[in-house]
């Protein structure tokens, strides 16, 4: 059976399921736990040992390593929407690499509808609002344009916001069944119909609340907004997202912290970070991210080396994050 390797979230589940769909044959699924921008060994042990012929990789950048590991193993075919680069040998359907902008392609889903010649429908849309829906304004086309496919297929608002959460929150658990689970209601039902399974709109609640309590932690220092967060939950994006949509211009930092490693997220307007993102690669790290966006993973013994070359950037921007992390902020 062929594999589909896709993003934990939104965009992510959806772009599977329509790649799925489209393709008309049943597959694997596999996704990294959240917060692993790359494959541990033991992923790869598990992806070889599937002896899938046919490998898609949708809505995630992982390292140029990982990507040979895969174009080796198998026809491997990558649907991708972030920063990163071309590979000479590995088939990559990536728009932003040619150039294109990124509202352009908010989502892989756009990429993957574009790809296939798709009508628009609910998982192309819940592709885009997971990834930007948070940032759009009521003048904006991509706003508007999605209201007028709720109008005309006669959807509420609210229940499609729902429907993203309920998707989109199943990785915050850890529980990467659940993610898996999403997809099988997603191939096997009307997709909207997930709202009424109290199987997984409960999760919303749970981390709704614990999300809530974290936010109340950020501390202000002035052009940087900055959190320290031990939850259990894998919320660190929605936080930072959250923080960034209070004010764009400002850089929105957060730091979550686990057992053996660091989820390390920015986001801001204030500087375009698409080469950013390109230098993490480079240095070896864990990460990727767009224009205004970049997520690292990082094992506590790589986390000073990571704070080094990360605080050069802010240091260009006026801010120490270094001091800010020590405590030591003036």
């Amino acid at each position: 059976m062929d594999l589909i390797i896709h993003h934990w979230d939104a965009d992510g589940i959806a772009s599977a399921v329509l790649l799925t769909k489209v393709s008309g044959k049943k597959f694997d699924y596999f996704t990294p736990p959240a917060g692993n921008y790359f494959l541990s060994e033991d992923d790869k042990n598990h992806i070889k040992n599937l002896g899938a012929e046919k490998i898609y990789l949708v809505d995630m950048s992982l390292p140029e390593t990982d990507l040979k590991f895969l174009n080796r193993i198998s026809d491997f075919q990558v649907y991708d929407h972030h920063s990163g680069k071309l590979i000479e040998g590995i088939k990559i359907k990536n728009p932003i690499l040619k150039g294109a902008k990124s509202m352009d392609y908010p989502s892989c889903t756009t990429v993957i509808r574009e790809e296939f010649n798709l009508s628009e429908d609910i998982l192309f849309w819940s592709g885009i609002w997971g990834d930007v829906g948070f940032k759009l304004k009521e003048d904006d086309l991509l706003l508007k344009n999605l209201k007028t496919f709720l109008n005309t297929n006669k959807i509420d608002f609210n229940d499609f916001k729902l429907f993203v959460s309920t998707v989109d929150f199943q990785y915050k658990t850890g529980d990467r069944e659940k993610i898996y689970n999403v997809i099988s209601f997603l191939l096997d039902n009307p997709p909207i119909q997930i709202i009424k399974e109290k199987r997984f709109t409960s999760i919303i609640d749970e981390v709704e609340k614990a999300k809530e309590e974290e936010f109340k932690k950020f501390k202000n220092y002035g052009k940087l907004e900055y959190l320290h967060t031990k939850s259990p939950y894998y919320i660190i994006s929605d936080l930072c997202r959250l923080k960034y949509k209070e004010n764009p211009k400002k850089f929105s930092v957060v730091l979550g912290e686990r057992e053996n490693f660091y989820n390390f997220y920015l986001r801001t307007t204030a500087e375009d970070l698409s080469s950013l993102v390109k230098e993490v690669k480079e240095k070896g790290f864990f990460g990727g991210g767009k224009k205004d966006v970049l997520g690292v993973v990082l094992e506590k013994k790589d986390f000073n080396r990571f704070l080094g070359f990360i605080n050069e950037f802010f240091i260009k921007n006026g801010l120490d994050l270094k001091k800010i992390m020590e405590g030591k902020f003036d």
